[in-house]
C-alpha cells in the first residue's frame, strides 16, 4: 500500500502532446434517424500552428478582436521583456501591435505575468507583476499602465500596491483584473476585491472575502465574476456580484465530474454565456440560466491529462474555443475546438477501468490510449475520490466485498487496478487472465524493471498482474553508515548497541506501522502463519523499540520521526520515496548531514497493479491498453506516485533536470537552532545510486490491517517488557486463527 509521502516542493506545470484527438460532446451515442445509423455531432480538438518565430510557452493571454483569435506573446530579447501581439484572420496570423504596447520594455522576467484588460469603451490597460530590477533578491511588485491616444502608455499603479508589508516585506499583489461598466477597475486578491477608478488607479472601496476564491475574476453586464472554492481549493462554483454595491446576483453551483476539477479558467461571450475549462471539459451556462452545458467532454482531450496545465480560454461568439497549454518540460500548445457535424457523437467501443483510487498515471494511460484508438471510449471507474482518501473516509472491506460479487456474477471492469484489494483471492477464483505474453516479451526486452515484475511470476511461468509504478524506503543516516544498517536485523543490532536514541521517540502503534510493512510476507505464508519467523521479527522490533523508548503518547518536546528532525534529534531516518522528484527532499537533508543513504530492507511498494478480468468483454482491447499503460510515453512523467516501471522512462527521470523544482525553507540543526536549507536537485553520482537501488529491489511489500491491527494490540506488553514473547505470539495466533482460515 503506497501512503502519501512528502507533498510536491514546487507547482510543477503538467503537458502530454495530443495530436489531433476527437471528444465528445454529449456523452455517449444515440440512436439517430433510421436503424442502424449513428449519431453524428460533437468539437474536434486541433492544434493550432502559431505565427512563425513564436512558441506556445510565450503565449501570455487569449483575447479577441472583431470576434477573432488574438494571442498575445510575451518575448524576451536581449535581456528585455518585450508584449506582442497577433490576430488570427483568413486561416493565417498577422502581427497586430498597438503602438502604446510595443513601445514598452521591461527588466527580463522568467515568469512575471502579464495582462492586458480591456474595456467596453476601447480603453486599454496592461497589469503586470515582476521584479522591477530582474535581481532575484527583489520582490515581485505590481504595476499598472494605462493606454494614452493609442500611442504611449501612462503609469497609474494603485497606491497600495506599492506599500511593503510591513512584518514579511512582500507587495501584496492581485491575481487578475477585469474593466468593469462605468470605467471602474476590479482587482482580486486572495483575501478581499478590490475596485479602482480606472483613470487615475486610485482606490474605490475595498470588498472583503468570507469565504476562499480564486484569484481570478471575470465581468459581464455590471457584474464580477469569482470562482467559489471549498477547504482544500477545489472549484465549487461560481458566486456573481453587482458592481454597483457588491451584493451576491446569483451563484451558479457547480458539481465537479473529475476529483481534480480545481484548476479552472473563465471566459464570457457577448450575450453574456459564462464559459469554463477544466479537466472536466468546457461548460458554459447562459445569462440568466440553471444549468451547465458541458459542451467538450475533457476525458477526450489533454485538458484531462494530467501532464498538462491549461493556462487560458478564449470563447467566441461563432461557436468556437481556444485553450492554451504549457508542457511539464517546456513548450505547449494553442487548441482550437470547433463543432463538426459529420464525426460520430461518441466511440463505438467501450473499455472499462476499475480502480478503488483515481490515479494520474491511469489517467494519462487513458488519454494515450484513445488518441490511438478514436473508436474507443475508456472510462475509468473510481470509488474514492481524493478528498475521501486524504480523510480516510472509506471502508476498504465494504469496497472489497461489493467488487468481489460483481466479478463472481460477472459484471467486472475490463481492467482490473487492484492496489489494496485481494488479488490472490481473485487469481484463486479464476477472475483474472494471464497476461504473461503481453507482459514477458517487455521484460525479455528490457524495457521493463524485471527485478519489480517478475515477482509477480508464478511458479508455473502465469502472470496475473503488472505494477505501473513503485516506491522503496530509503534509510537515510547521520554518523552511520546506511548500508550496514539497512534491513531489520542490522537495524535491531544497531539500536542494541548503541546508547543514544537512534530514531528518537515511538508509541507501539507507530513502532508496528513504521516497521511490519518490511516483515509481513514474511510471517504470512498463504494460510498459515509462520511463528518462526514472527519471533524473530518481534524481537527485532523490540531491540528497535527499547533503543527508541516506547511512549503510550507522545508529550511536547519528544522528537523523532523522519529526515526533518535528521540534522538537530536523532541519527537514522527511514523515508518513504515515490520517485526522483520526491527524493530530493531525504537526500538534501543526507547531504547537510554529511550521511549516507540505502534502501532499507531491498523492499519495494508496488502501485497500479493492473490485471485483466477473465470474464471481460474487451479482452484483446485490455491487453493493448495493458502495453499503452507500460509504455514509455505514458511511464515517463514524473507524478509523485512512484517510479516508473518502464526501463527508458525510468532512466529519463534520472536524468531530468530539476533546477525548477527546488524549494528554499529552513530547518533545526540543534535545539532551538535553524539554518537556510535548499531543497536540491542531486548530483549524478546520487542519481545512479538511485538507479541502482530501483534494480536492486526484491522483496515485495505487502499490506494487511487486520494483521496489522492484531499484531499492534498484541505487542505493547512485549515491548515494554511486561510480556513474554511466547503469550504475544499465542495472542496473535488467537486472533488471526478464523481471518487466516477464511
Amino acid at each position: 500500500m503506497l501512503r502519501k509521502g512528502l507533498k510536491k516542493v514546487w507547482a510543477v506545470l503538467l503537458f502530454t502532446a495530443m495530436m489531433g484527438s476527437m471528444l465528445a460532446g454529449c456523452g455517449k451515442d444515440t440512436a439517430a434517424g433510421g436503424k442502424g445509423e449513428q449519431a453524428k455531432g460533437r468539437y474536434v480538438e486541433k492544434e493550432m500552428a502559431l505565427p512563425e518565430g513564436v512558441s506556445a510557452q510565450e503565449i501570455a493571454q487569449l483575447s479577441k478582436e472583431n470576434d477573432n483569435l488574438c494571442i498575445y506573446i510575451k518575448k524576451n530579447v536581449q535581456e528585455k521583456t518585450q508584449i506582442e501581439r497577433f490576430e488570427y484572420k483568413e486561416d493565417s496570423w498577422a502581427s497586430d501591435t498597438p503602438e502604446w504596447l510595443a513601445a514598452l520594455a521591461f527588466p527580463y522576467q522568467k515568469y512575471g505575468s502579464f495582462q492586458i484588460i480591456q474595456s467596453s469603451e476601447g480603453k486599454e490597460y496592461l497589469y503586470y507583476s515582476c521584479k522591477d530590477t530582474g535581481n532575484e533578491e527583489d520582490s515581485i511588485k505590481g504595476h499598472l499602465l494605462m493606454s494614452a491616444n493609442g500611442s504611449a502608455a501612462v503609469e497609474i499603479t494603485p497606491e497600495d500596491w506599492k506599500i511593503p508589508d510591513p512584518d514579511y516585506n512582500y507587495y501584496d499583489t492581485p491575481g487578475q483584473l477585469v474593466c468593469l461598466d462605468g470605467g471602474q477597475l476590479a482587482a482580486q486578491f486572495y483575501s478581499k476585491t478590490v475596485l479602482y477608478n480606472g483613470e487615475n488607479g486610485q482606490l474605490i472601496r475595498e470588498i472583503p472575502l468570507n469565504k476562499m476564491y480564486d484569484t481570478a475574476i471575470s465581468a459581464t453586464g455590471g457584474k464580477y465574476i469569482l470562482l467559489n472554492n471549498d477547504e482544500r481549493g477545489n472549484f465549487t462554483g461560481l458566486d456573481v456580484f453587482n458592481a454597483s454595491d457588491d451584493t451576491l446576483a446569483v451563484q451558479y453551483p457547480y458539481t465537479k465530474v473529475d476529483p481534480g476539477s480545481s484548476y479552472s479558467h473563465l471566459a464570457v461571450k457577448t450575450d453574456g454565456t459564462i464559459v469554463l475549462c477544466n479537466v472536466d471539459g468546457i461548460s458554459e451556462i447562459a445569462s440568466g440560466g440553471t444549468q451547465w452545458k458541458r459542451v467538450v467532454e475533457g476525458r477526450f482531450t489533454i485538458l484531462n491529462t494530467p501532464t498538462v496545465s491549461s493556462s487560458g480560454l478564449l470563447a467566441l461568439d461563432n461557436g468556437k474555443y481556444y485553450i492554451s497549454y504549457i508542457k511539464q518540460e517546456g513548450g505547449g500548445a494553442l487548441m482550437e475546438y470547433a463543432f463538426d457535424p459529420e464525426m460520430p457523437t461518441a466511440p463505438d467501443k467501450e473499455l472499462k477501468i476499475y480502480s478503488v483510487f483515481v490515479d494520474s498515471t491511469l489517467k494519462l494511460a487513458a488519454v494515450e490510449f484513445q488518441k490511438s484508438h478514436p473508436d474507443v471510449m475508456v472510462t475509468i471507474e473510481t470509488e474514492v475520490t481524493d478528498d475521501d482518501k486524504y480523510q480516510n473516509n472509506y471502508d476498504l472491506a465494504e469496497i472489497y466485498k461489493n467488487l468481489n460479487a460483481k466479478l463472481l456474477s460477472g459484471q467486472g471492469a475490463d481492467i482490473l487496478i487492484m492496489d489494496q484489494l485481494d488479488m490472490d483471492s481473485f487469481i484463486d477464483k479464476g477472475l483474472l487472465m494471464d497476461i504473461s505474453d503481453v507482459v514477458q516479451p517487455l521484460v525479455d526486452s528490457g524495457k521493463l524493471v524485471a527485478n519489480i515484475v517478475n515477482a509477480y511470476k508464478r511458479e508455473e511461468g502465469k502472470m496475473y498482474a503488472v505494477p505501473g509504478r513503485f516506491a522503496m524506503n530509503l534509510v537515510i543516516t547521520k554518523g552511520l553508515e546506511a548500508s550496514a544498517i539497512s534491513n531489520m536485523k542490522s537495524l535491531a543490532e544497531a539500536a542494541a548497541a548503541s546508547k543514544e536514541s537512534l530514531l528518537g521517540t515511538r508509541t507501539p502503534e507507530d513502532l508496528v506501522k513504521e516497521f511490519i510493512p518490511f516483515f509481513l510476507s514474511d510471517i504470512i505464508d498463504g494460510k498459515e502463519l509462520n511463528t518462526d519467523a514472527l519471533k524473530e521479527n518481534l524481537g527485532y522490533l523490540k531491540a528497535i523499540g527499547e533503543n527508541c523508548g516506547i511512549v503510550e503518547s507522545y508529550e511536547d518536546g519528544m522528537r523523532g520521526a523522519g529526515a526533518w528532525e535528521l540534522p538537530a534529534f536523532i541519527q537514522v531516518a527511514l523515508n518513504e520515496d515515490e520517485g526522483f522528484a520526491q527524493a530530493m527532499f531525504p537526500l538534501s537533508v543526507m547531504k547537510l548531514v554529511n550521511g549516507s543513504f540505502d534502501s532499507f530492507n531491498k523492499a519495494f511498494y508496488p502501485s497500479l497493479q493492473a490485471g485483466i478480468y477473465s470474464k471481460g468483454t474487451q479482452t484483446e482491447l485490455a491487453k493493448e491498453f495493458i502495453g499503452c499503460f507500460l509504455s514509455e510515453e505514458v511511464q515517463e512523467p514524473d507524478l509523485y506516485n512512484g517510479y516508473p516501471i518502464n526501463m527508458a522512462a525510468l532512466e529519463y527521470q534520472q536524468k531530468m533536470d530539476r533546477t525548477n523544482y527546488e524549494a528554499y525553507t529552513s530547518i533545526e540543526i540543534a535545539d532551538g537552532m535553524y539554518e537556510e536549507f535548499v531543497i536540491a536537485q542531486f548530483d549524478e553520482k546520487t542519481g545512479a545510486k538511485l538507479m541502482e537501488l530501483c534494480q536492486s529491489l526484491d522483496r515485495m511489500v505487502i499490506s494487511d490491517q487486520k494483521v496489522e491491527k492484531d499484531i499492534a494490540a498484541a505487542i505493547p506488553g512485549y515491548l515494554k517488557g511486561t510480556q513474554t514473547l511466547e503469550d504475544t505470539v499465542k495472542q496473535i495466533e488467537e486472533s488471526l486463527r478464523i481471518y487466516l482460515a477464511e
